[in-house]
């Protein structure tokens, strides 16, 4: 896969060494990239289950009728599994009949005509099935990709087709602070986002989400980019409601930590820079939030900059109107240095570069000049001022 085809394939699924491979033949089959993390998983998981039995002409010793449901079977299994495995209960323990007991009530609630009488040797026919296919093998999914696409087209197939809105809400609102489940229900977002004309059953999800806790913030936040039926108005207000609890909450806890929670808005918010819309819809919240008072200038300045590192193209952000205060960027030398390095990237002119050098050390003193200080939001460590300085004046004789 060529490196800008490689450029539209979320780094998450990159990272995955099996989905990586059936990305690179689905692409080698149909010269086409899939579009969305949900097509990633549809097709891998068909590909596996569905194709392969028909292309390795493998002897299938299974009913046909339960042939014919073992998408539901599947997913039957896959979210009685995911509920056991993010029980509290940290003693779960998957044994062989506890499977083939799911897999064999689910044989008799999808088969009317399978009864009580044969459906252990179905169930057990199944479970081999599933074994000398690679599916389900040692009690557990051979890929946990199985287990994600299966759970989220269980809850998509059983609870939201069929409109029990209060009970998927519930289920989201349950699950939607669970790291553990944040696949599934992207999934499950994408799924129902697929099946919609318009903005409104999205838009009524997320919203409802987002009023009931902050802690529902940065799942939402890292979905938005795959959405294609959210209107800019909810967009906005997730976004705005994240800056806000960025900027009105304690950063530092006793031990002198950043926040947890912190930490993984702002690293949802550099991942989502990356998206043209996402960089306008930034711009014009940025705006909003620095025009209020409420909020500490200095951190919102300090946010700005140090996400705008992490953004491909720089001035995405700036295309609104924003200018910074540099009496602000001046009043704190950490960020004073932040903006020298997003300076870098937006400004050819070297003799201001110079001047914004000399300006920090009459500000700050030479005794700061060789700090390294820690980023406030992102995470990293900057170089020192004098690294800069050092770099500013090699290329400068360079020039001359």
């Amino acid at each position: 896969i060529s490196k800008y085809k490689k450029d539209e394939i979320d780094n998450e699924l990159l990272s995955n060494p099996l989905l990586l491979a059936l990305i690179v033949i689905l692409y080698r089959n149909v010269l086409k990239l899939p579009e969305s993390k949900l097509e990633i998983y549809q097709s891998c998981t068909k590909t596996l289950v569905d194709k392969w039995d028909e292309e390795k002409s493998l002897e299938i010793d299974l009913d046909n009728d339960i042939y014919k449901d073992r998408e539901k079977i599947f997913a039957d299994l896959a979210y009685w599994q995911y509920e056991k495995l993010s029980s509290e209960n940290s003693n779960v323990v998957l044994t062989y009949e506890d499977a083939r007991k799911t897999v064999e009530s689910s044989i008799l609630n999808k088969l009317e005509k399978v009864d009580n009488y044969n459906c252990e040797d179905y169930s057990n026919s199944f479970m081999e099935y599933a074994k000398k296919r690679s599916i389900y093998f040692d009690n557990n999914f051979t890929h946990k990709t199985f287990l994600e696409y299966y759970t989220a087209y269980w809850i998509y197939s059983n609870i939201e087709k069929k409109h029990k809105i209060n009970k998927r809400d519930a289920l989201i609102e349950k699950y939607i602070r669970n790291s553990f489940w944040h696949i599934v229900l992207e999934l499950l977002f994408n799924m129902i986002d697929k099946d919609q004309a318009d903005t409104e059953i999205i838009d009524r999800i997320l919203k409802n989400q987002i009023a009931k806790n902050n802690d529902a913030l940065p799942f939402c936040l890292s979905i938005l980019p795959g959405l294609k039926n959210v209107s800019i108005k909810i967009e906005k207000e997730i976004w705005e409601n994240s800056l806000k609890v960025i900027f009105q909450e304690e950063r530092i806890d006793n031990k002198g930590n950043i926040s947890i929670k912190l930490i993984s808005l702002n690293s949802i918010t550099q991942n989502l820079t990356k998206h043209t819309k996402q960089n306008k819809l930034l711009s014009e919240v940025f705006l909003k939030i620095i025009s209020n008072e409420t909020y500490p200038k200095i951190l919102v300045y300090k946010y700005i900059v140090e996400i705008s590192i992490f953004i491909e193209n720089k001035l995405s952000l700036f295309e609104m109107g924003f200018e910074f205060d540099r009496d602000i960027i001046y009043s704190d030398p950490h960020l004073a240095l932040s903006y020298q390095y997003l300076v870098e990237d937006l400004k050819d002119d070297k003799i201001s570069k110079k001047d914004e050098l000399f300006r920090f050390v009459k500000e700050f003193g030479s005794t700061i000049f060789f700090n390294e200080p820690m980023s406030t939001y992102a995470g990293f460590k900057y170089p020192s001022f004098a690294f800069l300085f050092l770099k500013f004046y090699l290329l400068f004789q360079y020039l001359l």
